[in-house]
Parts: structure tokens; sequence; C-alpha cells
């Protein structure tokens, strides 16, 4: 009886932390279309991204005004892209950011995650894809993004699967102003 007690509760958590393909940005039949080996390997990927760290300083001083408008993105169940509100965040130096990009058609939404580290921009990592672990697209800090800078027909290959969108960038070195 305990070890059928036991059981049961290690099949319960280990139901709370299973990672679905919705999960990782798959669709139900591209999943399907994988086999064992290889659902697992991108279950594993997975598990170790999320333990990995961006490993850099925090620079209050140095931040990024990020506005996203246009294009599509692919939201659950993943099959097809949306249209989005646009958004706007703001990206401290050495830290993360999680957005989420809602339809305009009030369906559902896509979290964006963005990441700035040592000037670089990255923006929409890859849940299963160890090298786009910080972001499928990255943007190198520019003279011109003290100015703010837009970059137009972007597209990404990470999470939300970003498609002609236009990015602006705007960095401010010093105090943010609220």
């Amino acid at each position: 009886m305990l070890r059928f007690i036991l059981a049961i509760v290690v099949m319960l958590s280990l139901v709370g932390c299973a990672v679905t393909p919705d999960t990782l940005g798959v669709s139900a039949a591209r999943w399907a279309q994988y086999s064992e080996a290889q659902q697992q390997e991108l279950i594993a990927n997975y598990e170790q991204i999320q333990s990995s760290t961006l490993d850099a300083p925090v620079d209050v001083n140095n931040f990024v005004l990020v506005n996203i408008k246009g294009g599509t993105v692919m939201m659950s169940p993943f099959i097809v892209g949306y249209a989005y509100n646009s958004v706007r965040f703001m990206v401290t130096s050495g830290e993360c950011r999680t957005v989420p990009l809602n339809s305009t058609l009030g369906v559902g939404f896509v979290d964006l995650t963005a990441c700035f580290k040592n000037n670089i921009l990255y923006m929409d990592p890859s849940r299963y894809e160890i090298d786009k672990r910080f972001g499928s697209i990255q943007f190198h800090a520019l003279p011109l993004w003290k100015q703010g800078f837009s970059y137009k027909n972007i597209s990404s290959s990470g999470y939300a699967r970003l498609q002609n969108v236009t990015v602006s960038i705007k960095q401010i070195i010093g105090q943010p102003s609220e």
C-alpha cells in the first residue's frame, strides 16, 4: 500500500512539471512527427536552457528602450502567425525581460523574451535549441541607438517566431527617467 501511494505521489509530481509541445512552441502535429528520441532530446535541451543564466553584471545606467510593431508572431497552437498589438519595454544591461505579445483579435498571446548583455540585445530565444538559448536574433549596439534606430522586416526562429516586424531600439546610458 505504501508503494502504491508513493507511486501516485511521484506520478503527480511528474505531471506538474511535464514539458508539452506548447511549452516548446511546437504544434501538436509537428510534435507527433518527431520520434520518441527526438522528443526526449528537445525536452532535455529545454531543461538545460531553463537552468542556464545570462551571466552578466547588471548595469542600471545602461539600458535600451525597445518597441516592436507590425508583422506577425506565432501563438498557441503554433500553426499560423497572428497580428499582435505593438509593445514597448525597457531592458537593463545584464538582465532579461519577458513581455506578452497580445493578439489584436483577443485570441491569445505569446511571451517574448529579450536580454541585453555586453551591448548586445538578444531577442526571441528558442526553448529547445541550445545555440539560440539567449536569442534567435541579436542586435549589436550602434552609435545610432543613442538617437534611436529601427530595424525593418525582422524575422526570428525562437519561441514567438517574429515575422516581418519592425524593432526600434534606443539606448540610454545614465539614470532612466520615470
